[in-house]
């Protein structure tokens, strides 16, 4: 389940493995944990080069995590002319649908169009055809071609969505990773497996720079508390939204990020909301936005608005949660659809290039490699933009930076395993197919461990929290096998359950025993880390549930 580079249970052994790294070195340093650094250490990994990635919070804790949770190729950038944009993310999808069929799985859109839209079926139409066209030849999984019908028949496939001013609609798919930070973690597994060593809570503090060129980085492992200087031939700086700050640390070289906002409400329509998928165009300013369903409820977003503050802070403000509500009410009339039906609200920053005036959905989804040679500062990269759906080809492609500047590594590229599972053993082994279905959603191809893991003593099959589907022995298995060190990486990251209404309120104190039980918390440090968790939450989510904690509510869940 681990692989010889990977940190053990305990902060002495990290340290022992920073330790060892300072002395040897290695060929390429990757600064951020997201999926676009995730992605590049894999594949400077499979190709052979020794590589350390050091996330200062948990993988996938940024961008990432706070996402649509979509993987698309992108159709409204086509409005803006970017078509090889669109062949490249629908050549990833291919890929990805391909090779994690479980967590990400193809998903039916409608798109209605009304009388004051933008583009009205015409153009709609041709849109979609490009579409379909650009994804013909690629391979993989086919997915349907788009077909439009008619309003009647919309009608009839959604009777939620507004007639009044309904012109037409098309149905088309696209795919959905219902846990985009399960699939960033299965990402550093994959890097892990091929060598390469991965360390979450662990701070690049600076760039250690000697004749206008980075050797290396200065790595604070948050969990030990301990600073150690670790060399490398290359650094990549792939920081998303912090990239700037990164760069502050070695000088004031220029601006490169110029993030917005898009924030996200999860929602219960009580049996009444639309069966699929909607994309739809917003009556206040023209942006599209998804109504999607998610984890049996549905996930409304995003909006898409400047931001220059620090993205450790942003949050989903009354005004955003507001816009989007009023939106949904508009589409979908019939659904008596009200703010008491958001259950809680999250923001994320899209690492988009520094822009000046314009709109904001004109800003480029393109990615770039920063070679900061020519700033003075040879052997350091950054990487500006970046989407979830194209962090493949982004790794490629700095994979080939890497190589022309190293050269080709000495050691052989690595070659992972192609994992199968039979669901039918599972289930036969004691393993409801409900929840075969879910791990298989949630890991991927590492479903087949947990499996095994849960199978072995029955009592990791009891239920984690009331409002969903997690069993307690997922929580166990993050502790041993997935560095989990705090229950935000458990509940929210390696698990299901934080996304749960009540956002594992309901079972941080059972969750906190099990942590305590794995990693050897004293009383004090089990009870620090439930409090630790529901400061977490209240910087990161907007939600009712934190009312029975301001009336003086315990937020032990379960007694401890």
């Amino acid at each position: 389940m681990s692989s010889g580079c990977r940190p053990g249970d305990h902060t002495t052994e990290r340290a022992a493995l920073l330790r060892r790294l300072a002395a040897e070195g290695v060929d390429v340093a990757v600064i951020g944990g997201g999926i676009n650094g995730a992605g590049i250490a894999r594949a400077a990994a499979l190709r052979g080069y020794s590589v350390l990635l050091v996330e200062k919070e948990d993988y996938g804790w940024g961008t990432t995590w706070r996402s649509t949770k979509l993987i698309h190729g992108g159709l409204r950038y086509l409005e803006h002319g970017e078509v090889g944009l669109v062949f490249e993310s629908l050549r990833d999808r291919a890929r990805l649908l391909a090779e994690y069929p479980g967590m990400v799985r193809p998903l039916r859109f409608l798109l209605p169009v009304f009388e004051r839209d933008r583009h009205g079926p015409a153009a709609i139409g041709v849109g979609l055809t490009a579409y379909d066209a650009l994804s013909f030849r690629l391979r993989g999984p086919r997915l349907p071609w788009h077909r439009r019908l008619s309003v009647r028949d919309a009608l009839f496939q959604e009777p939620s969505l507004r007639s009044t001013g309904l012109r037409s609609a098309f149905t088309y798919f696209d795919c959905q990773a219902a846990y985009p930070e399960r699939l960033c973690f299965q990402t550093i597994a994959e890097a892990e497996a091929a060598g390469a060593c991965a360390l979450n809570h662990a701070l690049a503090e600076r760039l250690l720079v000697r004749d206008a060129r980075v050797r290396g980085l200065s790595v604070h492992d948050k969990l030990a508390h301990e600073s150690i200087d670790v060399p490398a031939r290359l650094v990549i700086n792939a920081a998303g939204p912090w990239v700037d700050e990164v760069l502050r640390r070695v000088d004031h070289l220029p601006r490169h990020i110029g993030g917005t906002k898009g924030v996200h409400i999860v929602v219960d329509f009580h049996g009444r909301g639309p069966r699929h998928a909607l994309y739809a165009e917003a009556r206040a300013d023209h942006r599209p936005f998804f109504v999607i369903p998610w984890r049996g409820r549905h996930l409304v977003g995003t909006t898409d608005t400047r931001f220059a503050g620090d993205p450790d802070s942003v949050r989903a403000e009354p005004d955003d949660i507001a816009y989007l509500v009023r939106e949904v009410q508009w589409l979908l009339p019939v659904c008596g659809f009200g703010e008491d039906d958001v259950l809680y609200a999250y923001a994320g920053v899209r690492p988009l290039p520094h822009t000046g005036d314009g709109a904001e959905g004109a800003i480029t989804r393109r990615h770039h490699i920063v070679d900061h040679a020519r700033s003075g500062f040879d052997g350091l990269f950054s990487i500006v933009g970046g989407k979830l759906s194209t962090f493949r080809s982004l790794a490629a492609q700095v994979e080939q930076r890497i190589e022309t500047r190293l050269g080709r590594p000495a050691g052989t590229p690595t070659r992972l395993p192609h994992a199968q599972h039979d669901a039918r053993q599972d289930a036969a082994a004691g393993v409801s197919r409900a929840i075969v279905r879910y791990l298989g959603t949630l890991y991927g191809p590492r479903r087949g461990l947990v499996l095994r893991f849960v199978r072995e003593a029955p009592e990791r099959l009891q239920p984690l929290c009331p409002h969903g589907p997690d069993v307690e022995g997922q929580v166990q298995f993050a502790a041993r096998y997935e560095q989990a060190r705090t229950l935000s990486d458990a509940l929210l990251r390696r698990t299901g359950a934080g996304w749960n209404p009540c956002l594992a309120l309901d079972c941080v104190g059972r969750a906190a025993q099990l942590m305590a039980q794995e990693l050897g918390w004293d009383a004090a440090r089990t009870d620090a880390a439930v409090a630790d968790y529901v400061a977490d939450l209240r910087r990161t989510f907007s939600s009712r549930a934190f009312a029975p904690l301001d009336a003086g509510a315990p937020a032990t869940g379960r007694a401890l």
